[in-house]
């Protein structure tokens, strides 16, 4: 498996930060996944992540802005909306032992938009 470590944003992380990380076993640093997990956990909110690792972290490539981060996510969002189509689909048939229906709710509004 990998290890993730959420760190503090918004902002990216120092060069240093990053070496500090990777000697204590972080794969994969970012700035989300955390606080909302535990926020959604104490709620008991069912809750999944999907992240897209869109570049490697300072010291480990050429400097990278926010505005190159939003173009690959641009570049990246059709795939991103296939993927999800799937998940949502799949969540249509899941039951989960609480007898929560938000997923079929979900996948409920978005045929109304029209968005799947």
């Amino acid at each position: 498996g990998y290890t993730y470590v959420s760190t503090y944003g918004p902002r990216f992380e120092s060069a240093g930060e990053i070496d500090m990380l990777r000697r204590v076993g972080a794969d994969i640093v970012g700035m989300t996944n955390i606080p909302e997990s535990v926020l959604a956990r104490e709620a008991g909110l069912h809750y999944m992540v999907i992240s897209v690792v869109s570049n490697y972290a300072a010291g480990m490539q050429a400097r990278i802005t926010a505005d190159e981060v939003y173009d690959l996510m641009k570049r990246v969002k059709h795939r991103l909306r296939k993927i999800l189509d799937i998940l949502v689909n799949l969540f249509v048939e899941y039951e989960p032992e609480d007898g929560c229906n938000y997923f079929k709710e979900i996948y409920r509004d978005f045929r109304e938009v029209g968005k799947i």
